[in-house]
C-alpha cells in the first residue's frame, strides 16, 4: 500500500533526481510543478522488475504510447539485477506523463521510466507499480 507525499518525502526524491538522463529531468520538472508522489515501502526483487517492466515496455511500444527513459530502465534494472539490492518505488503523477522511479534500501535513484498518462491501458496498474 503506498503513502502519499509529504514534504519530507519529495524533498528527498527531489534531491536524488539528477537530471541527467531525459526521465530523471522531467520527473523532477513534475516534482517541483507539485504532481502528486506516492511511495511504496515494501521491496521488489530487481530481477522480477526486470522482467515484469520489460513486458510493459514491449506493449507501451506495441500500442504507441509515448514513454521517456525506457531503454535506460531496462539497462539500468538489469545492473541493480547484478547489484543484488531490493528496490521500492515512487510514482510521480503529472497531467502529462506518470514516472516511476525505482531507487535502492539507501535510497539511492537506481532508474526512472515516464509514460504518458491516460493510456487507458488496464494492463499497466499504476496503483501497484511492482506487478
Amino acid at each position: 500500500m503506498p503513502r502519499i507525499d509529504s514534504p519530507d518525502a519529495r524533498e528527498e526524491l527531489r534531491g536524488r533526481l539528477r537530471g541527467d538522463r531525459p526521465a530523471e529531468a522531467a520527473c523532477g520538472v513534475a516534482l517541483d510543478a507539485g504532481a502528486a508522489l506516492l511511495a511504496w515501502d515494501e521491496t521488489a526483487d530487481p530481477a522480477h522488475l526486470l522482467r515484469a517492466y520489460g513486458q510493459r515496455i514491449n506493449h507501451l511500444r506495441r500500442i504507441g504510447a509515448r514513454t521517456v527513459g525506457s531503454a535506460d530502465l531496462l539497462r539500468d534494472l538489469e545492473q541493480a539485477v547484478q547489484n543484488r539490492r531490493p528496490l521500492t518505488l515512487r510514482v510521480v503523477r503529472d497531467p502529462d506523463f506518470h514516472y516511476v522511479v525505482f531507487v535502492d534500501v539507501a535510497s539511492e535513484l537506481q532508474a526512472c521510466l515516464g509514460v504518458a498518462s491516460g493510456l487507458g491501458n488496464p494492463d499497466f496498474d499504476w496503483d501497484d507499480p511492482t506487478l
